[in-house]
């Protein structure tokens, strides 16, 4: 499992798109003392997945082949 890289804290009020009284913001950095996850880059040690599944040929990927028949055994 990978760990988020941290950026620092939302210090100020006008770092968020909502209102918050002082109290709250007060609260906000108390809880995310250590920062908040940055999205912006990828986890630490976060590898690509390696997967055969892909989703190159659009939503859904490729179809699948017919369907298996019985040999009648």
């Amino acid at each position: 499992m990978s760990r988020a890289r941290l950026r620092p804290d939302l210090r100020t009020a006008a770092d968020y798109t909502v209102t918050f009284t002082a109290t709250q913001l007060a609260r906000l950095q108390q809880v995310f003392a250590t920062g908040v996850c940055d999205w912006t880059k990828p986890g630490v040690n976060q590898q690509p997945a390696n997967s055969p599944l892909t989703f190159e040929a659009g939503a859904g990927g490729k179809p699948l082949g017919p369907a298996p028949a019985s040999n009648g055994l």
